[in-house]
């Protein structure tokens, strides 16, 4: 049974289920720890961005992250143990409800969908239902077949009248109210459709229903455009005339183009066709729109989909940098044991040339520059096993070679110190001491370069042999050190006071030397007088005559002249040790004492090399046991100190006064070390002796 316009207004009528009855998602917040999980995969800047949303699942808790707007998920689950998923079968069935909650249509849509339709369904359907009329197609019995020559026309008298004049049911006016019987029919099939389709629309079917709704439309926009060329009807008021030239009137109407035939006054007899394809057309896009959405079906798959590919793209990242940082971690922990080797390596051959230990080294540089290079896509495990074997490898070669070669370097640098300070007990070399220096410094020289691994046995004996030459029991004591460890103490503690300048004490120091030698002189003088002469005279032993008297008094003189040579020697020998003293004298003084004091003399170029050897002097004096305390001396005075206590006025001449061991570095280009002086105990240092982190001076006091 046909549609009339009776039944089609009544589908108008039908209600639409408003999207407001259904829930919509809402956004949350993250707390700490759910924040904290999401950071470790998801970049800080793109959570800070983001927008969260609570989604549960039966007895499941979902967070579906949305990023750089509409249809860009993640989704994390926090059921239990947090996790983020990866796949779609994990992942459409939390993500597919909240896409239909967020993106369901609103009553506006539905209501636009109704509104539209109707519209298009009124502009048209007046010429319809007159031109069924005015066909006889409105009666239900009959219509127009070829079978009952078009009886639908036949009881309409102008109807009949046009199908007798245009020639019959073959004609094209019989066929065209035979195709605008079917196309009624298919027109308002596809509105039932369609208002039944949007009657019964929710959640669940949305996507389906949009389907049909899509369908119905074309299948109404396809069918009035057929019906725009049916030649029952005008044509239409957009009509180009220009093809109207194609027309042959002369030719049979079955032949013709239908607007040729309704040019031919054979037909256009219904009224002209007024639907409203804006409407329809508008309502069509509407539809597409909505069927992309990702409600359901495949739309719904592939935001799934892209959910998986967002999160393995993201877990990726969290990959590499995972990587990165066990990787870094790595190299982290094996560079400073891989540079320390290195560096060994290449200052013991800067030392001494071995063909394996050179091999070894730049195999461990190139696997350590390969490690590095290929970063956190190397195979960590391997990459591990293959350096440690080298690290290992080279290790062991470098520890063979360095046993061969550190005892020549050590006893090297031992007899230079020991035979420095043989030559330092010397104003003048003994040329024993001075043919073991030059075999020794002919040897230095051959260590300063490169040596052959073959050549550190030969080199050995004969550092062996001169060790064996060299004794640091000192030289014999001599009248200076002699006059140095009677009267210097009394003599430093016979000058100790007043402002006079430590020079001018130093010059005075030898008279005073003399002058405590005489009275000693006279002293010993008076005490033999007393228990012999003066003894025997009082007991009446001896008899006074002439001769006696004699043999007493030459005695006397004697006695007298040998104190006057006995203090000039002392003035000449104290005089002498203001300018020289064995350094061995020093030394002794140092180990004796357990501390020793360095003295800048602020004339002195303080220079950074300067600093190295007294750090280097600090260390070595660590190792004995012995303080040090630094000064910064200007005449008498001391303007600092390591030891604050130390700081003042007739600092320096209290410091000298103790005896304690001072090196006094002094200004001057040339090297020197000379050990000197009545008053104190001063160790004079000057240029390269006092330089650099392996200084003489510092060696001299490791000589063993």
């Amino acid at each position: 049974m046909k549609m009339n316009v009776f039944t089609l207004l009544a589908v108008l009528m039908l209600s639409v289920v408003p999207a407001a009855s259904f829930a919509t998602a809402t956004s949350t917040t993250l707390s700490s720890s759910q924040s904290s999980f999401v950071s470790q995969y998801v970049p800080i800047g793109v959570v800070a961005n983001a927008t969260f949303y609570n989604q549960s699942l039966g007895s499941g808790h979902y967070i579906i992250m949305q990023v750089g707007g509409q249809y860009k998920y993640v989704i994390f689950n926090f059921t239990s143990k947090p996790a983020i998923l990866l796949n779609t079968s994990q992942i459409q069935p939390p993500l597919t409800p909240f896409l239909v909650a967020q993106y369901y249509p609103n009553a506006t849509t539905f209501n636009t969908l109704n509104t539209l339709m109707t519209t298009f369904v009124k502009s048209g359907q007046g010429t319809l239902n007159d031109c069924m009329i005015e066909t006889g197609l409105s009666n239900p019995v009959g219509g127009c077949t070829y079978a009952n020559n078009c009886f639908s026309c036949r009881t309409v008298p102008a109807c009949n009248y046009v199908l007798g004049q245009s020639g019959g049911p073959t004609y094209p006016f019989a066929v065209g109210i035979m195709n605008f019987s079917v196309n009624y029919t298919t027109l308002n099939n596809s509105y039932n459709t369609y208002f039944n389709a949007l009657k019964n629309v929710n959640q669940s079917n949305l996507y389906s229903q949009i389907d049909t709704l899509l369908s119905s439309v074309q299948t109404s926009i396809g069918t009035a455009s057929a019906l725009g060329q049916n030649p029952i009807f005008p044509l239409p008021a957009n009509f180009s005339l220009a093809e109207l030239q194609n027309c042959v009137y002369t030719a049979t109407p079955s032949d013709q183009p239908w607007y040729c035939v309704v040019a031919n006054g054979g037909s256009g007899y219904c009224n002209q066709l007024t639907f409203n394809y804006t409407a329809i057309n508008k309502l069509n896009q509407t539809l597409i729109q909505l069927d992309n959405l990702p409600i359901s079906g495949y739309s719904a798959y592939a935001e799934a989909l892209n959910s998986s590919t967002l999160a393995h793209s993201y877990l990726s990242v969290f990959a590499t940098q995972q990587q990165n940082a066990t990787f870094g971690a790595y190299i982290k922990t094996i560079t400073p044991q891989y540079n320390a080797l290195v560096t060994n390596v290449i200052a013991l051959t800067n030392k001494t040339t071995n063909a394996s230990l050179s091999t070894s080294l730049r195999n461990l540089q190139a696997i350590y520059a390969s490690v590095k290079g290929s970063g956190a896509s190397l195979n960590l495990s391997y990459a591990n096993k293959t350096l440690n074997a080298a690290l290992t490898n080279t290790t062991r070669i470098y520890t063979k070679v360095k046993a061969l070669y550190q005892p020549v370097y050590n006893l090297a640098q031992n007899n230079t110190a020991k035979i420095t300070v043989e030559q330092l007990n010397y104003r003048t070399v003994p040329p024993y001491i001075g043919a073991l220096a030059l075999q020794e410094q002919q040897i230095n020289m051959k260590l300063n370069g490169v040596v052959n691994a073959t050549q550190l046995p030969a080199l050995l004996r004969q550092l062996q042999g001169i060790s064996n030459q060299v004794s640091l029991s000192g030289p014999a004591l001599d009248l200076p050190s002699l006059v140095k460890s009677i009267d210097g103490g009394i003599v430093t503690a016979m000058l100790a006071g007043g402002s006079a300048s430590i020079a001018s004490r130093n010059g005075t120091a030898p008279a005073y030397a003399a002058i405590l030698s005489l009275i000693i002189g006279i002293v010993l003088v008076g005490i033999f007088y007393m228990l012999t002469y003066h003894r025997l005279k009082r007991r009446q032993r001896i008899h006074m005559h002439h001769g006696v008297k004699r043999a007493w008094d030459l005695l006397f003189i004697a006695l007298s002249i040998i104190v006057v040579i006995y203090a000039v020697l002392t003035f000449t020998s104290a005089s002498a040790a203001n300018q020289f003293l064995p350094f061995s004298g020093f030394l002794g003084a140092v180990h004796g004492s357990h501390s020793v004091f360095i003295a800048y003399n602020t004339s002195a170029a303080n220079t950074t090399a300067t600093a190295s050897c007294v750090n280097a002097l600090k260390s070595q004096f660590a190792t004995q046991n012995t303080i040090v305390t630094t000064l910064s001396v200007s005449g008498i005075s001391c303007l600092s100190s390591s030891n604050r206590s130390m700081a003042g006025t007739d600092c320096y001449p209290s410091v000298l006064s103790s005896m304690k061991p001072v090196i006094q570095v002094e200004p001057g280009q040339n090297s020197s070390i000379i050990y000197a002086g009545m008053y104190g105990t001063v160790l004079h240092v000057s240029g390269a002796a006092i330089s650099g982190g392996n200084c003489p001076l510092g060696a001299i006091f490791s000589a063993k």
